[in-house]
């Protein structure tokens, strides 16, 4: 909304607040400043379109009469009670929360709005405390963070290299994550055509949002929440035994415990707790050779296929 259009509609708010009686249109040209010097046709349009677009904004605009018994000229007015909030009022876990966001953004892109909302919050007697907690920051992703945030507002694409120069991603973005504060953007990456999460402390330089707005039509907030799950630990239900050689797989050896079962020689078994099959597979094929899967056998299964899925690929002729 340009400043002189915001200018004018918020005098007009005023101006509509502070009658104790229906204004009638031509007091409302004389009053607020933006409508004076216009021809009545220019007033007219200007005057409708500025109440379509408070009454879009949720700016109760009451119209009526000032007399009962005449049908005289409509007028407008906004009623105060309709118009300002309720008292704010949180608990004490949401105070503690509201806090922590506050800071979050400390020293970040958008400091001076946080600091702005903490101090309208505790002006309004809302007490914010973080005693006793540990106070994230959002740290050198704060740039990507508000340029990513900006597009996703305005629904534009926005294009970036990952891990290194050159490999450039195009994503419509839907929503940015935090996880033990690393932070992520969700979205359609266009030339993979998929759902893609992108670690922003692995973007290459900077983020670039493209032009034009409205590019995109943003999914049902139920995606970006099911993105947001899948970044917890999944809950764990089950137990795999494991012989491990040596040192290795450290990841699998501090999650589990030794296990009394015999493994072959060089190895060490372990029982690791684990929620998803698919993940502890990863782990144990991954480190294959050195981790075998001695049970259960949903979990061997699946890390013997990953394994064969590896052996069947065909070997590259190509020299590096």
């Amino acid at each position: 909304m340009a400043p002189r259009k915001t200018e004018r509609q918020l005098n007009l708010v005023i101006c509509l607040l502070a009658a104790r009686r229906y204004l009638t249109r031509e007091k409302i040209r004389d009053s607020v400043e933006g409508y004076q010097g216009l021809s009545d046709a220019a007033f007219q349009r200007m005057f409708e379109r500025d109440k379509d677009d408070l009454r879009d904004l949720g700016i109760p605009i009451e119209t009526g009469s000032n007399d009962s018994y005449f049908d005289d000229e409509q007028g407008y007015r906004i009623l105060p009670g309709d118009f300002e909030l309720p008292p704010v009022e949180f608990t004490q876990a949401e105070q503690v929360v509201l806090g922590i966001a506050a800071h979050v953004f400390d020293g970040a892109a958008l400091a001076p709005q946080a600091s702005s909302a903490l101090g309208k919050l505790q002006a309004a007697g809302v007490e914010l405390s973080t005693t006793g907690f540990v106070q994230p920051r959002l740290g050198g992703d704060d740039e990507a963070v508000s340029v990513v945030w900006e597009a996703i507002a305005g629904r534009r694409r926005i294009r970036f290299d990952y891990r290194e120069p050159g490999l450039t991603r195009r994503v419509e973005a839907w929503g940015v994550l935090v996880r033990r504060g690393v932070w992520y953007v969700y979205g359609l990456d266009l030339d993979r055509e998929a759902p893609r999460m992108f670690r922003l402390s692995r973007v290459a330089g900077t983020v670039e949002a493209l032009e034009p707005a409205e590019a995109y039509e943003l999914p049902d907030r139920s995606v970006v929440e099911a993105a947001a799950a899948s970044l917890e630990p999944t809950a764990v239900t089950d137990t795999a035994v494991v012989a491990i050689r040596g040192t290795a797989a450290p990841g699998l050896r501090r999650r589990g415990s030794l296990a009394s079962v015999p493994a072959p020689e060089g190895y060490t078994a372990y029982a690791v707790p684990y929620g998803s099959v698919q993940e502890i597979a990863d782990q144990a094929a991954g480190a294959a050779p050195d981790v075998l899967v001695l049970g259960p056998d949903e979990v061997r299964d699946a890390t013997l296929h990953r394994l064969r899925a590896v052996a069947a690929r065909p070997l590259s002729t190509e020299l590096a």
